[in-house]
C-alpha cells in the first residue's frame, strides 16, 4: 500500500521496462517449478537469472507447470480433507509458499521472471515439508540413510560452489 502511494503503482514502477501483466502471469507457473527445482536440487544458482518469455498460453511450458502446481495443492488438499491430522500439517506450509511467493511471483510485473532471491521466505514451507517428511519416514535406518545422504550431498554442493567462488573472477 505505502509503494502504491508513494510511486502511484504496484510492481518494478521505477523501472524503465517491465514485462506486460499478461507476459509476467503467463511466466510465473514456469517460475515457480523452478524455484522449487532450485530448492530441492540447488544447481546452477545465479544472481541474475535470464529466460526467455512465454508470449501465448499454448506452451508446453505453461500447460505442464500449471499442472504440477495444480496437482500438488489438489492432492494436498484431498489429504487433508480424507487422512489424519499429520497430511494437514502439509497443506500448511505450501500454502505458505504459495502466499509468500505470490507479490512477486503474481500480476505484478517486475524486470525479472525469476530471481533466485525471492525464495528466502517461501522456502520455510518447501523445508517444512521437507523435514516432516523425514520425521514421518520415522526414526529407523531408512530415516537415518535418507538424512545422512541429503546431508553429504549438500556439504558436496555448498564445497563446490565455495570453489566456484573462491576465483575473484567469478
Amino acid at each position: 500500500l505505502g509503494k502504491y502511494l508513494y510511486l502511484g503503482g504496484i510492481g518494478d514502477v521505477e523501472a524503465l521496462k517491465t514485462h506486460s501483466p499478461f507476459i509476467y502471469v503467463l511466466n510465473q507457473p514456469y517460475s515457480i517449478i523452478n524455484y522449487l527445482q532450485l530448492m530441492l536440487f540447488p544447481r546452477g544458482l545465479s544472481l541474475d537469472r535470464y529466460s526467455e518469455p512465454l508470449r501465448n498460453v499454448i506452451n508446453s511450458r505453461f500447460i505442464v507447470s500449471t499442472l504440477v502446481l495444480l496437482m500438488i495443492t489438489i492432492i494436498l488438499i484431498f489429504l487433508g480433507k480424507r487422512h489424519r491430522t499429520s497430511h494437514k500439517v502439509l497443506l500448511f506450509p505450501w500454502l505458505w509458499f504459495l502466499v509468500t511467493i505470490s507479490p512477486t511471483s503474481s500480476f505484478f510485473p517486475t524486470t525479472q521472471l525469476m530471481e533466485d532471491n525471492r525464495m528466502y521466505l517461501p522456502g520455510f514451507g518447501i523445508y517444512f515439508i521437507i523435514v516432516s517428511l523425514y520425521f514421518k519416514i520415522g526414526r529407523n535406518k531408512v530415516f537415518l540413510v535418507l538424512m545422512g545422504l541429503h546431508i553429504i550431498v549438500f556439504s558436496l554442493a555448498t564445497y563446490t560452489r565455495n570453489q566456484l567462488y573462491a576465483d575473484p573472477v567469478s
